[in-house]
């Protein structure tokens, strides 16, 4: 499993797209990924990841979080060895 790192853009921001932490764990959880953390109120999570990487990995967390947690948000994920380059 690699460690991966996931920005999302433009939630909780202003009082929109209000998403609580506790439910984007959850929901890579239910996904059916390992170790889900949350930092603060940002959205960013690290979780770990055997399945997916880069570019799938970022449209299948989009469709899933749109479908389950009914809200429109672009991620950026990234391997953690691959934010040291």
């Amino acid at each position: 499993m690699a460690i991966h790192i996931a920005l999302l853009r433009g939630i909780n921001v202003g009082g929109h797209k209000q998403v609580a932490m506790a439910d984007l764990r959850a929901f890579l959880t239910k996904l059916g990924f390992a170790d889900a953390r949350s930092l603060l109120q940002s959205g960013n999570l690290v979780f770990d990841s055997a399945q997916r990487k880069g570019v799938p990995l970022e449209r299948l967390l989009e469709a899933e979080t749109s479908k389950r947690l009914d809200v429109s948000v672009d991620y950026l994920v990234r391997r953690a060895d691959e934010w040291g380059k």
